[in-house]
């Protein structure tokens, strides 16, 4: 059950400044099986409720929470520097109002030192195997071209201007120095990392759930903490520089944007470009609302009380009235396709891939258009209604090497039988818009031509609906009858 969605490579399980790439979720900060670079820095953001005041902060030891970094690559931190950042973990810690209780390595790098770790970290946790084997997953659910390459493009996109990490493993907390300097960019970063280290030190990412088995078993609330972790330390780095940032901290900031370049982030898939955002835009208004309503102590209820679905994060209304996703047993495929097929992934799809899944066809696909991506409104609004009522789910994907054929099942429950026939009839228009093709009757459902990959079919039964791609019509019936309440 390793789970392909929200990034897919198995790396260090670190966590990565919001501030560099304009998204890049796979890569914002590699939490799990998944990763994510960053986005632009949050300069100002609402806040109902008055930022702490600390009109006198307790004089800064000389090295705050910072343990030098034994053989760092790159230069000794100076005394001025180590002052400097002490003073911003005061800052945070007035700001937070969380307490240091341990130490970290703080790793001054270089992008190009710090692109030969993430290549070290891809090759020691994830195999261009499991790569080849991802790329299949997603071209099946309509996600990828064919034959993509996927295992360079991630270590391209997660080397790609990353400003910071923090490990919760090794307790090491990376800044890159992108202009050479120690700026207001890197200053940024810090707080945002620092952050990091005291939700670690705090609530313990990895028991909270945050490890590369947690994450691969329940790939739904992997994605709900990384958003809830995440969208603290957004929120918390946009206070620190309306509280403390200089006037030349925002003038390195604006500085770095207008030199920017993000060459793999441009070349991204679509759906990988809103998977970048998921955790920084969603985890940022489900932490606002938990500030908004009873300040820092209401995000630090949510660690007690973690988020389980990235339903729970779209729709905060469900996370306060303790709305779980259904469990549904995974399908079970090893007789009923026969020798010669594996099975390459199995986990939940959950509300937010659904919608990407359903919003694909539609987008803008010429990434030389301004609008690459886009998704014109009519079309985002039904098909994001149609995922709303998720649930629960569990899908299964497997392989025939012999024959370079993949069989997909995705059973979902829905709320209401409503909200199952609003995903049906949405599936239409995907469907025509994915394949090309017209909807055919086909027993208790509607079959579309899925070329190369065969047969994609939809069905429902009251509140829940079954859609499979195989080979031909008679491996999806041999399917269907296998699998209750369809069979």
């Amino acid at each position: 059950t390793r789970g392909v969605l929200i990034g897919a490579a198995l790396i260090a399980l670190c966590l990565c400044a919001a501030l560099a790439l304009i998204g890049a979720g796979a890569a914002y900060f590699y939490y799990s099986s998944r990763g994510a670079i960053t986005r632009p820095p949050i300069i100002s953001v609402p806040t109902a409720l008055p930022l702490p005041t600390s009109p006198t902060l307790p004089p800064p030891s000389p090295t705050g929470g910072v343990t030098p970094a034994a053989g760092d690559a790159t230069p000794a931190v100076g005394e001025a520097t180590r002052a400097m950042l002490a003073a911003i973990e005061q800052q945070v810690i007035a700001l937070r109002g969380l307490q240091p209780s341990g130490k970290f390595e703080l790793r001054f790098t270089t992008p190009d030192e710090y692109k030969l770790k993430t290549k070290g970290d891809f090759e020691t946790d994830y195999s261009p195997e499991e790569a080849v084997d991802d790329a299949r997953v997603l071209h099946a659910l309509g996600l990828l071209p064919a034959n993509f390459d996927l295992y360079n493009f991630y270590i391209d996109l997660y080397s790609e201007q990353i400003l910071g990490s923090y490990d919760p493993k090794t307790k090491e907390l990376y800044v890159i120095k992108a202009s050479g300097k120690i700026g207001g960019v890197e200053r940024q970063t810090y707080a945002h990392e620092f952050n990091h280290a005291l939700q670690d030190e705090n609530y313990d990412m990895r028991s909270l759930g945050l490890s590369d088995d947690a994450c691969e078993r329940d790939t739904e609330r992997c994605a709900a903490i990384r958003a809830l972790v995440e969208g603290d330390s957004t929120l918390l780095e946009s206070q620190w520089l309306k509280r403390y940032g200089t006037t030349q901290d925002y003038a390195d900031i604006g500085e770095y944007y207008s030199n920017y370049t993000s060459t793999a982030y441009d070349r991204a898939p679509c759906y990988l470009r809103d998977d970048f955002y998921w955790p920084y835009d969603d985890g940022l208004k489900f932490v606002q609302g938990l500030y908004d309503s009873g300040g820092w102590a209401a995000v630090d209820d949510a660690y007690r009380r973690p988020p389980v679905s990235t339903e729970q994060i779209m729709h905060p209304k469900l996370y306060k009235s303790g709305d779980i996703p259904e469990m549904i047993p995974a399908p079970v495929l090893t007789d009923t396709l026969g020798a010669g097929w594996r099975q390459i992934d199995s986990n939940v799809m959950g509300e937010w891939y659904t919608r990407l899944i359903l919003l694909e066809p539609f987008r803008n696909s010429d990434p030389q258009s301004s609008d690459y991506c886009k998704v014109k409104s009519r079309d985002s609004d039904r098909m994001t209604k149609a995922a709303a009522g998720w649930g629960g789910d569990a899908y299964v994907v497997s392989y025939d090497e012999s024959t370079a054929q993949t069989a997909l099942v995705l059973l979902t429950t829905w709320d209401t039988e409503t909200d199952a026939r609003e995903f049906e009839d949405a599936f239409k228009p995907y469907g025509k818009a994915r394949f090309k093709t017209s909807p055919q009757a086909h027993g208790q459902g509607s079959c579309w031509d899925a070329g190369d990959s065969g047969v994609s079919c939809l069905i429902r039964r009251g509140s829940d609906t079954l859609w499979v791609i195989a080979p031909d019509e008679g491996m999806v019936d041999r399917i269907v009858g296998t699998i209750p309440p369809f069979g």
